[in-house]
């Protein structure tokens, strides 16, 4: 993975993000007893939420440093421009100008 060129969140033992410029991704680590809905980690979701995006993947992977020991890693991708139907994604065109929470909620 390419060098992390920006921390979104960090809080600490829980939940952790990062954006990485030289791949237009952001990856979420976050500890098992995190879940998508919780407010900590809404910040990073209406981030995401601003480009047309694809979940790339998750994984678990041990980690001393959260919760339980272990984190499960998303990894999502930004796209600079819509790729229209080439791509399954989330599409900012298709959200009628609104942008989403991951919780579906409307971000004002």
């Amino acid at each position: 993975m390419s060098e992390r060129v920006g921390k979104l969140l960090s809080f600490p033992t829980f939940v952790e993000a990062w954006a990485d410029g030289d791949d237009n991704t952001v990856s979420i680590s976050k500890s098992p007893v995190m879940m998508d809905t919780d407010e900590e980690i809404e910040e990073v979701y209406r981030y995401i939420y601003q480009w047309c995006h694809s979940e790339m993947g998750t994984e678990t992977v041990e980690n001393e440093m959260m919760m339980f020991g272990e984190a499960d890693i998303t990894t999502y991708q930004l796209y600079e421009a819509c790729p229209g139907e080439a791509i399954d994604h989330v599409c900012v065109a298709e959200q009628e100008g609104a942008r989403w929470l991951h919780t579906g909620q409307s971000a004002s």
